[in-house]
């Protein structure tokens, strides 16, 4: 992930897990020292999930652990600290950073839901949804940043069935976006872009991948189909 701040700065994750720091655009990286989780019963190795850049303040990261909780770092990335208080599980499948008339909302995705922070990432607080299972893997702002949200929710990895659930009024209550067919496993990726606030893509963990062209109202799947996805970016052309 580049930092919006310095193009130069990048932090990678990894499987074990671990963090790389670049100040060079790449070219060269440094292992941070940071006490991560080596191992754990549910996925056997942690690893790194997300790392979320604040666009306004340049100091303030967040990286997601699987399983290893939310670490915070207060000076752009160099060193992190372990902030779970609040959570009831360290299982942390998604970040997103999303402000709301100037107050700061970190929201994390977890296996047992979705959970928000309004102290940066200090403490956090269950937010439930209405859905069978709690399970949701990603959770992503659309871009014209007007309060719209998305959140995938399924019933486990890879699952047997999901939902795409999308909130108008920054996370506050969730409603079902209605995706065409049956998705075939849990949805697992969300993909927008500033250039085109109105495009947004998602895909189940195996394969199925839909479009909408309308912002999120109406979605269609398509014809291509994939053996599993596990990352997505959307990229308009001339970008």
């Amino acid at each position: 992930m580049q930092s919006p701040h310095d193009d130069n700065v990048v932090l990678a994750g990894t499987r074990e897990p671990r963090l790389f720091r670049s100040e060079d655009a790449g070219r060269t990286w440094t292992a941070l020292d940071i006490n991560f989780a080596t191992a754990c019963p549910a996925v056997e190795v942690p690893r790194v999930t997300q790392i979320v850049f604040d666009p306004r303040d340049p100091n303030l990261v967040w990286v997601g652990v699987e399983i290893d909780g939310v670490w915070r770092s207060g000076d752009g990335g160099k060193t992190f600290e372990k902030h779970i208080r609040g959570l009831d599980t360290e299982d942390i499948h998604g970040l997103e950073l999303i402000y709301q008339d100037g107050q700061m909302w970190v929201f994390a995705v977890t296996n047992r839901g979705l959970f928000t922070s309004q102290d940066a990432g200090q403490t956090w607080t269950p937010r439930p949804f209405d859905a069978p299972t709690p399970y949701s893997r990603a959770i992503v702002e659309r871009a014209d940043h007007t309060g719209v949200v998305f959140m995938t929710n399924g019933n486990g990895p890879p699952g047997s069935t999901g939902r795409l659930l999308k909130s108008s009024n920054y996370g506050e209550t969730w409603a079902d976006v209605g995706l065409p067919g049956e998705p075939n496993s849990t949805p697992w990726c969300i993909a927008v872009h500033p250039a085109a606030p109105d495009l947004v893509y998602t895909c189940t963990n195996l394969g199925l991948v839909y479009k909408s062209e309308d912002g999120g109202e109406t979605w269609r799947q398509l014809k291509r189909q994939f053996g599993e996805i596990r990352a997505m970016i959307l990229r308009p052309l001339g970008d």
